[in-house]
């Protein structure tokens, strides 16, 4: 351990088997305390209580460091000022692979973390917070949680395995995210009830058994993100208001886009959801509205129970285009829905005015609807060809059953008399 005005530089080093995993000097396999400096370069801390600890230190550097095998936390910063990280490594530690406590202004990128009791990082009560490259595999809890992190950006994530890719917790924004994958999360991405404003962009979300998306905060918008084969892509839930979903892709999994009763203020705007086996928009957010988009290939393409407003929505390849529950109160205009069973069907008490759309079903419309303006209403294109193609099978089984009788009337074919080499 060093203090005040101690320094420690490690070079290719190996420290084992040191630190109680409390707190203090007595933690850690190297622990660094107030004011004191130094380096360490292409070491590895293994098998230590907490593996390597900087409290409020000044000016560490710390390169090609692993820390692994720690009874409690990999890293751990608490209140250091101006240290600079670069390929760290955290993996198989009892709680959290690196910890980062307080700070302003940190520039951190090029951490690994991987098989972690909770989460690869865990970072609270900073500022001006730029994390590049985090890379995390299968962290129990999840690669990384924000906990008050105020101006926080966090630049291409890479994340595998896990409960929660990324947990934007509380008092945390504005944050930030650009770019990434996550795969393999139960959840891909959270965004806690007291969360301030969040913005995803471009992130993917693969294969989230749970959630791809799911915001409980407000203000939080999403641009470009794509989610496949989630059970929800994204997921709007609690007291959130003001979400914005923008150019949002969900492909495969259950449902599409998902907000539920209580949340306000939702704007969807061009919207892609495909292949998904429930329901392609849920929305029961009060004051909702939803902008162009397209609905392909489910079972139901949008349920909205709630009140709002629907422009430009194009649905397909669905057995139920639209349904408007009991409290409902949609106005639609320009909508295009194909479906095979009913088009828009609004149950009793609810209310839909339609307007400049067409709907094409078996049942277009069911319920109080209003029509405005230049609507197509219709059925669904007879099949004439699959019809004429059905005729000639049985055109050709029926001729074939009037020769099979007629020689059978006939009796068995005779030879000519002149044909002797027959037996």
């Amino acid at each position: 351990s060093a203090g005040a005005g101690g320094r420690v530089d490690l070079r290719d080093s190996r420290v084992t088997g040191l630190g109680d995993g409390t707190t203090g000097a007595r933690s850690a396999g190297l622990f660094l305390g107030p004011g004191a400096t130094g380096s360490v370069l292409r070491s590895t801390f293994a098998g230590n209580g907490i593996g390597l600890a900087l409290a409020q230190t000044q000016a560490v550097s710390l390169s090609g460091v692993t820390v692994t095998g720690s009874a409690t936390d990999g890293l751990l910063l608490r209140g250091d000022a101006g240290t600079t990280l670069a390929s760290v490594t955290s993996t198989d530690n009892g709680r959290d692979g690196v910890v980062i406590l307080g700070g302003d202004g940190r520039r951190i990128g090029g951490l690994r973390t991987e098989r972690n009791q909770r989460f690869g990082v865990r970072a609270a009560r900073l500022r001006d917070l730029a994390l590049t490259g985090l890379r995390s595999v299968d962290d129990a809890e999840g690669a990384l949680l924000l906990v008050g992190c105020r101006s926080c950006v966090l630049d291409d994530p890479g994340v595998q395995g896990g409960r929660v890719g990324l947990r934007i917790g509380a008092a945390s924004g504005p944050v930030r995210v650009t770019g990434g994958v996550v795969r393999g999360a139960a959840f891909g991405v959270q965004l806690a009830p007291t969360a301030g404003q969040v913005t995803l962009t471009g992130l993917t979300v693969n294969g989230a058994t749970r959630v791809g998306v799911e915001i409980g905060g407000s203000g939080a918008a999403l641009h470009g993100v794509q989610v496949s084969q989630a059970g929800v892509g994204v997921r709007v839930y609690g007291q959130a208001a003001g979400a914005l979903l923008d150019q949002v892709t969900v492909t495969g999994g259950r449902d599409g886009i998902v907000a539920t009763d209580g949340t306000r203020g939702l704007t969807v705007t061009g919207p892609t959801v495909t292949g998904v086996s429930g329901t392609g928009l849920r929305l029961a957010s009060t004051g909702l509205t939803v902008r162009s988009g397209t609905v392909r290939d489910a079972a139901v393409g949008a349920a909205l129970p709630g009140a709002g407003h629907v422009a430009g929505l194009r649905i397909s390849g669905v057995a139920r285009g639209i349904w408007v529950g009991e409290r409902g109160r949609i106005t639609a205009q320009g909508v295009d829905v194909l479906a095979t069973r009913t088009g828009i069907e609004v149950d009793r008490g609810g209310t839909f005015d339609l307007s400049s759309s067409r709907v094409v079903a078996a049942r277009a419309l069911v319920g109080e609807i209003d029509r405005h303006g230049a609507n197509t209403i219709a059925l669904p294109p007879f099949p004439w060809f699959g019809l004429a193609a059905l005729v000639a099978v049985l055109l050709a089984f029926g001729l074939e059953a009037v020769h099979r009788f007629r020689a059978g009337r006939s009796g068995p074919p005779r030879a000519p008399d002149h044909v002797l080499n027959v037996t």
